[in-house]
C-alpha cells in the first residue's frame, strides 16, 4: 500500500511557529496533490454566570472570524497549493478535532509552542491535548535552529533520516508498515530503534549462561533481528532499514539518538493510557514532544 495524502487539516494560531506549519502543510500538499484545509478558531471566554459563550450576545464574533479569515488570506497568499480556509468558533483543540473527523482529513499538521518547566507542569501544551485526543496522524513541528527552513517558498519536503520508535510485538506492526511507507515515499533512511530499561531481560536471555557482556550482546542482536522480522510482515516498502537496540527510557532515548544523528522526523505510536496510568508512567509520545529535536509525527495505536 503506497502512502497517500489526500486532505491535511493545519492549525492555524497565527503565531511565529505557524509558518513552519504551513511550510509543512503546503509541502505535503503540493507534493500529493492533496486538498490543504487551514482552520483557525476564533475562542471566546465564557459567561461565569450561566456557562454560555459570550459571543451570543453580540455580533462580535462576526467581526473576529472575518478578520481571522483575512489573516488567513494574507498568510497564504501567493502559495500555489490547493487550499481553503477553515474559520469555526469554539475550543482550539475540540474544534480541531472535530473538523479533522467531519472533512476525514489524512493527517493534522500543528505546531508545538515549547513550553517547559512551570508552565508546562500547570496548564500543558494545546498540541499535547491534541495527540492525546485525535485518533488520527499528528505531524508536530518545532524545529531547532539548524533546521530552519524558509516557509515562504514552496521547497521540496525532504525527509532523508527517520527514527521510529517500537516495542517488538506484533503490536508495532501497523506502526512500522506505516513508518516504511512514508520513508519509501521521501526515499529516507528508517531507523528502526528499540530502548531497554533493564539490563538483561530475564524472558529472552538467562544471564547465567555466559558473562554479563555476552549476553546483553547476544540480547540485543535477538532483538535487532526480532525488529527486522516485524518490518518484514509489517510491509513490503523499499526502503534501507537500519535497526538499533539501546538501553534507557523510551522516550527520552528516543530523542536522543533523533538528535545525535541529526534526524529529519521521528515517527512514533500513541498508546491508549488510562489517566492512572498517565499520572504514574507517563506517556513516550508527550516525552519526545516535550524534547521535539526535529519534527514528530504521531499514529494512534489501537
Amino acid at each position: 500500500m503506497r502512502f497517500k495524502l489526500d486532505k491535511i487539516l493545519c492549525a492555524a494560531d497565527f503565531s511565529a511557529h505557524f509558518r513552519q506549519v504551513m511550510h509543512y502543510g503546503v509541502g505535503l500538499a503540493l507534493q500529493f496533490e492533496a486538498r490543504l484545509l487551514i482552520l483557525h478558531s476564533v475562542c471566546f471566554p465564557h459567561n461565569p454566570l450561566y456557562g454560555t459563550a459570550v459571543y451570543n450576545r453580540s455580533d462580535e464574533h462576526k467581526k473576529l472570524g472575518r478578520k481571522a479569515g483575512e489573516t488567513v488570506e494574507k498568510l497564504m497568499k501567493g502559495y500555489s497549493a490547493n487550499w481553503e480556509p477553515v474559520i469555526t468558533f469554539g475550543e482550539p483543540v475540540e474544534e480541531i478535532v472535530r473538523v479533522a473527523d467531519e472533512q476525514d482529513v489524512d493527517m493534522v499538521i500543528a505546531a508545538s509552542h515549547g513550553l517547559s518547566g512551570l508552565k508546562r507542569m500547570l496548564f500543558g501544551t494545546v498540541v499535547e491535548r491534541l495527540v492525546r485526543e485525535m485518533t488520527r496522524p499528528v505531524l508536530v513541528v518545532r524545529l531547532p535552529a539548524h533546521h530552519e527552513q524558509s516557509a515562504s517558498a514552496e521547497n521540496k519536503l525532504c525527509f532523508g533520516k527517520i527514527v521510529t520508535g517500537c516495542d517488538v510485538s506484533a503490536k508495532a506492526i501497523p506502526m512500522l508498515g506505516y513508518a516504511m511507507e512514508v520513508a519509501a515515499e521521501f526515499g529516507a533512511e528508517l531507523h528502526l530503534l528499540h530502548a531497554i530499561e533493564r539490563p538483561v531481560d530475564k524472558e529472552l536471555m538467562d544471564s547465567a549462561q555466559a558473562p554479563y557482556g555476552e549476553v546483553q550482546q547476544a540480547m540485543q542482536d535477538r532483538l535487532r533481528q526480532k525488529l527486522l522480522q516485524l518490518a518484514a510482515e509489517a510491509s513490503d516498502a523499499p526502503c534501507d532499514l537500519k535497526a538499533a537496540v539501546l538501553q534507557g527510557v523510551p522516550g527520552e532515548r528516543l530523542s536522543s539518538y533523533a538528535a545525535e544523528n541529526a534526524s529529519d522526523l521521528i515517527i512514533i505510536g500513541k498508546h491508549q493510557h488510562t489517566a492512572i496510568e498517565k499520572l504514574l508512567v507517563g506517556s513516550t509520545a508527550e516525552a519526545v514532544l516535550r524534547s521535539d529535536p526535529c519534527p514528530v509525527m504521531v499514529l494512534s495505536e489501537k
